[in-house]
């Protein structure tokens, strides 16, 4: 069962809005050895099916960013 995807493309501003209507239920922001975001983000979800919705946005962008989503086993 996957319940998590791997968002790169954000640089810090993931936004909980881009996966409406489908609420994550956390969300990782990795940073970079100084402490600033790096662009990516570990994203669970309640269920699989959650999961697939989410993907659908896969290369979507915010703004001039394309988001890049990737599911993780």
């Amino acid at each position: 069962m996957i319940d998590w995807l791997k968002v790169a493309g954000m640089f810090g501003c993931l936004r909980v809005q881009f996966f409406s209507p489908i609420e994550p239920l956390h969300i990782d922001i990795e940073l970079t050895r100084g402490g600033q975001a790096s662009g990516d983000a570990i994203v669970e979800f309640e269920t699989e099916s959650d999961v697939k919705d989410a993907m659908k946005r896969h290369r979507e962008m915010i703004g001039l960013l394309t988001v890049l989503l990737s599911s993780i086993r």
